[in-house]
């Protein structure tokens, strides 16, 4: 029985731009890893406290999210966000 392998890209970074570069390589036959330096994903689309406020940098500051847009077919297809 022969192994068949996928060729391998290693992804720098797990903001909103490094995840959905490893899905859409996953999709189209590669197998991807992403590496994040920080201890959660998400980049600057995450929530953080900063001086005892919370700053919210997350899902509802994307864009492209009319529904006649291709980034909505985009982030439709990562599962970025619900049809809602």
């Amino acid at each position: 029985m022969a192994i068949i392998r996928r060729p391998t890209i290693i992804v720098v970074g797990a903001g909103i731009t490094g995840l959905t570069a490893g899905i859409r390589a996953e999709q189209n036959g590669f197998h991807a890893i992403v590496i994040e330096s920080q201890p959660v994903v998400g980049g600057l689309c995450t929530g953080w406290y900063r001086k005892g406020r919370y700053l919210d940098g997350c899902i509802h500051w994307l864009t492209g999210s009319r529904k006649d847009t291709e980034l909505f077919k985009m982030w439709q297809n990562v599962r970025a966000f619900k049809d809602e």
